[in-house]
């Protein structure tokens, strides 16, 4: 029985010194095989510890991160001196703001009197002045020229009627053809034109030399507070 058993474990260990030999031999050739693939080029060596701590990813997310920091305290303090921008300009020029105001809505209630012989009973029109209409979709753009080709189709049908009872002769008949519709650019392509115009005045030649820091312009500022003085 002893000698069984001996063998039995005997048999146990050989078996497991195969499997553990056969891992290190795999181990060993997937070992070469890199190498090999390294020196011919196919595959990256592995980054050393230098490599990894020089990563350059790393950096570039190290430099978002503190550029982001950077951009949001310069927007806190953008916010910040817009407020008291805001006051100074109404303690120091809030007068002669109102004063200006009050002289332009006076010259065109004016203005209304003379042309129209009354004054206006609300300044709405004085502010609209300057609004733009809504871009209109190319259905409405269509629903629109046909309306305004009725429009002068009816007029040009009244006035040939009353030529013919005054003469006393029948209108011609004029053959009507398809006017071409007339579809302006969508809301889209405005609002690109309007951040392409403001990018152009106030971004493309700006010189910024004397701004490394990126922070805030006190004129812009002062522009964009303006309108709410």
């Amino acid at each position: 029985m002893e000698a069984t058993q001996q063998v039995k474990e005997a048999k146990a260990c050989e078996q497991i010194q195969r499997h553990i030999r056969g891992i290190l031999a795999r181990k060993l050739i997937e070992s070469m095989r890199e190498e090999e693939m390294v020196f011919l080029g196919m595959v990256r060596a592995p980054k050393t510890k230098e490599e990894m701590a020089n990563d350059p990813l790393k950096a570039k997310q190290a430099t978002m991160q503190v550029a982001k920091a950077r951009q949001q305290q310069n927007q806190e303090r953008f916010v910040k001196e817009s407020q008291q921008l805001e006051k100074e300009i109404l303690t120091v020029e809030g007068y002669d703001i109102k004063d200006k105001m009050a002289n332009e809505r006076r010259g065109w209630v004016q203005e209304q009197k003379a042309l129209f012989g009354k004054i206006p009973n609300d300044l709405d029109k004085f502010n609209d002045r300057f609004k733009e209409e809504p871009a209109l979709t190319p259905e409405e753009e269509a629903a629109r020229a046909a309306a305004a080709e009725d429009a002068a189709n009816d007029k040009k049908k009244k006035k040939d009627k009353k030529k013919a009872k005054k003469k006393g002769k029948k209108g011609e008949k004029e053959e009507k053809g398809d006017a071409p519709v007339k579809i302006g650019p969508n809301e889209l392509v405005r609002k690109f034109d309007v951040f392409y115009e403001d990018y152009n005045n106030n971004w493309a030649n700006r010189d910024e030399t004397e701004n490394p820091t990126q922070t805030y312009d006190k004129n812009m500022a002062r522009e964009q507070v303006m309108p709410d003085v």
